[in-house]
């Protein structure tokens, strides 16, 4: 008698859990199918716009960008970063071994940036989009950094030597592969590419962390007219943030049917053992879950789009409110890290557009009119042989430090 009463009601619990299962496979089965036709008009639509992306100096070569740029990662030297910040501290210090340890640190990868120059000219930069773990988008972040900045030390090896046409697609060829990584569908190889178009656009060119010196004023004006040109280019091709949502919501859709499983596609790992659980029963509705968090999150990148800094914060806010209440099994809300992102991508616009400026100024002795990608203009003003180029950013005084840069008059 008390094995019936036991096992009554746990076999009344099964058979709950098991028809539950049938109804939320059906009801999610028809959700998908629907998002499955909503992301097939979003890549027909993106094919029937895509140009080709040009290269920034030089001709297209057959060949996939990223396989280039993977297989310059995998030359560059074990103790690169290493042999990177002794020959930063050396610089810093004064130390007269500086040079030789810069020109060491190029003549040990110079393998690495041939590779790194035929990814910048391939013809296809499609990104092998791979979600990552935590573990592996650091690994990643530290691989492609460690690149551009030997990319950088070459350029300025080169500017030292006199070889300024060199310097100048050298740095072009590392803001090709900044550019490329941030087209990726994935949001973290997006923020990786924004830190890489840093590194050799405004920290190399404006920032003197290289040798002290900034490459601006080392430049003759044909390589910063094709300086200008190349920034010309990037801020013409550089992604909305809407448009890197429907890559992403594209290639998750297309992955997933592919058969990943959620942690393949999100590089997550069940929390507990209630989450393995639930993943085990309904890991299919756990992705639709997850593909209408990129849903939400496209429809809010669409409708505040062009929104000045302030009033997007404002949308976000209550955007996040109501996303939550939609919230079924998912496991977070993209909406959540919306705005880091948002900053991030128009932190980098706003890095690239002022380092325009500071080549446009060197070359003609005037800045053209630029929208500041927070809301408002740029801000021009000279006084006691400076002249100061200045976006407001989305606000505080470390932020506006960040995006005031100085040149000589």
């Amino acid at each position: 008698m008390k094995f019936a009463k036991v096992m009554g009601p746990l076999c009344a619990a099964g058979i709950l859990f098991v028809a539950s299962a049938g109804v939320v496979s059906f009801q999610t089965d028809r959700e998908w199918q629907e998002i499955v036709a909503a992301s097939e008009a979003l890549e027909l639509q993106r094919d029937s716009v895509q140009s080709v992306r040009p290269a920034l100096h030089g001709e297209l070569l057959p060949g996939k960008a990223f396989d280039e740029y993977t297989r310059a990662m995998d030359l560059l030297e074990a103790d690169v970063l290493d042999q990177w910040i002794l020959m930063r501290r050396a610089f810093r210090d004064g130390d007269p071994v500086a040079r030789d340890l810069r020109r060491n640190l190029v003549a040990a990868n110079r393998d690495a940036l041939r590779a790194l120059a035929l990814g910048a000219h391939s013809e296809d930069p499609q990104h092998p989009a791979k979600m990552l773990g935590k573990r592996n988008s650091y690994l990643s972040f530290l691989r492609s950094r460690n690149l551009a900045n030997v990319a950088m030390a070459a350029a300025q090896e080169h500017l030292d030597g006199g070889r300024f046409a060199l310097a100048a697609e050298q740095v072009l060829d590392a803001m090709q592969f900044g550019q490329d990584t941030l087209a990726s569908p994935i949001m973290i190889e997006t923020m990786i590419g924004s830190a890489l178009l840093a590194i050799c656009t405004s920290e190399a060119v404006l920032d003197e962390v290289n040798d002290d010196c900034r490459m601006l004023d080392s430049f003759p004006p044909e390589q910063l007219a094709l300086l200008e040109q190349a920034f010309e280019q990037l801020d013409q091709r550089f992604p909305s943030s809407s448009a890197l949502a429907d890559l992403e919501l594209v290639y998750f859709v297309q992955t997933a049917e592919e058969g990943a499983s959620y942690q393949e596609l999100t590089g997550e790992l069940p929390h507990d053992w209630m989450d393995r659980v639930t993943l085990g029963a309904f890991e299919e509705r756990w992705i639709l879950e997850r593909a209408q968090e990129l849903q939400r999150t496209q429809a809010f990148r669409k409708r505040s789009e062009g929104k000045s800094w302030l009033p997007w914060c404002g949308a976000l806010a209550r955007a996040r409110k109501s996303a939550w209440s939609e919230t079924f099994l998912s496991k977070g809300n993209r909406l959540m890290i919306e705005q880091s992102f948002e900053q991030t991508l128009r932190g980098t616009r706003a890095l690239l557009r002022l380092t325009h400026a500071a080549v446009q100024y060197r070359l003609y002795g005037e800045v053209q009119s630029m929208a500041d990608p927070f809301g408002g203009e740029l801000e021009v003003s000279a006084d006691a042989g400076v002249l100061q180029l200045r976006f407001e950013g989305p606000g505080g005084e470390r932020c506006a430090a960040r995006y005031t840069k100085t040149i000589g008059i």
